[in-house]
């Protein structure tokens, strides 16, 4: 038990909330990475999150958001504060409006939107995580991007309590959105979608899920790509493969410790069996000196990286 965890008081009064101590963050990600976090909340509504946020708040800890845990690298040494886990999965279809829930499985929710005859992120398909994730991330593929077709968000965070923003106050740009640190927890999110051909949307999202299918793996090794691909209007989709580049350097035959690369897919770091988030941490580093070595280009990590990695 941390010193933290010793002299933190329990919340008292109506909460709901489910709460769990010195809790293996290995069990939250997909990695299957990670050390104790000191408290983690499990919370099924806006009102519980509020709740295990003013936990944290009155204890004067930190606190971090996960929800399908696909898009992180969580340190050996836990986390010293509050992990807050939403559980806020539900869809609601209004014509070509949709609402959804944070939690919902990203790639499921793509499906549903296909089924439906409806546009706007069918690129995504299959891609791992929740749509909460996916949002605080600006997730995409193939030049689309979950915020294309983003209205706005249900959030809540301490200042502003519970409230909806629209999407041009959240700074969403490639892979990134100004909620990443904002201490801004994703509730839900409303989308616009457009009026499609139903049977074409479904074998465009079958065919994109069996490329995916292919070149990821299809158990919870990894963390989803580990670097963001590079801006470059030269190149299809307006972007250099990180994956390409980290193949022409031998990327594939590389490892420390338990810590790989994925063999179909040079962008995927993979735990081959016990790996700790430091071996991963530094095949990372390695990998990135050597692509600034052979092109002179920095690559940035997509993953996040949770905890103390000193």
């Amino acid at each position: 038990m941390s010193d933290h965890s010793v002299h933190t008081k329990m919340p008292t009064g109506n909460v709901t909330f489910q709460l769990e101590q010195n809790y293996p963050l290995a069990k939250l990600t997909t990695f299957g990475i990670g050390g104790p976090a000191d408290w983690v909340a499990f919370c099924e509504s806006g009102e519980q999150v509020r709740d295990a946020v003013a936990f944290a708040e009155s204890q004067k800890m930190p606190f971090f958001v996960i929800g399908g845990g696909s898009n992180i690298l969580a340190s050996d040494k836990g986390f010293r504060g509050l992990i807050v886990v939403p559980h806020i999965d539900f869809l609601k279809i209004e014509e070509t409006t949709v609402t959804v829930g944070a939690t919902r499985s990203l790639a499921q929710f793509v499906d549903e939107l296909a089924e439906k005859g409806l546009a706007g992120i069918e690129s995504l398909a299959g891609i791992a995580g929740t749509v909460g994730g996916a949002i605080v991330g600006n997730a995409g593929a193939y030049g689309q991007s979950i915020s294309d077709a983003l209205v706005d968000v249900a959030l809540y965070n301490q200042l502003s309590g519970l409230h909806t923003e629209v999407k041009q106050n959240l700074g969403f740009r490639y892979r990134h959105s100004d909620l990443k640190g904002s201490g801004n927890v994703v509730l839900s999110g409303r989308f616009e979608l457009t009026a499609g051909d139903r049977k074409l949307l479904m074998e465009k999202t079958e065919e994109i899920k069996n490329v995916r299918a292919e070149r990821h793996p299809h158990e919870n090794i990894s963390a989803g790509c580990f670097f963001k691909n590079i801006e470059d209007a030269t190149q299809p989709h307006g972007k250099l493969a990180a994956g390409f580049l980290l193949e022409q350097i031998g990327a594939k035959k590389m490892s420390i410790g338990k810590a790989g690369v994925y063999p179909n897919h040079a962008n995927i770091l993979i735990n081959k069996g016990g790996a700790t988030a430091s071996e991963v941490r530094k095949l990372s580093i390695e990998l990135k000196k050597r692509v600034k070595e052979q092109y002179d280009i920095e690559l940035s990590e997509e993953v996040v990286l949770l905890g103390d990695f000193s």
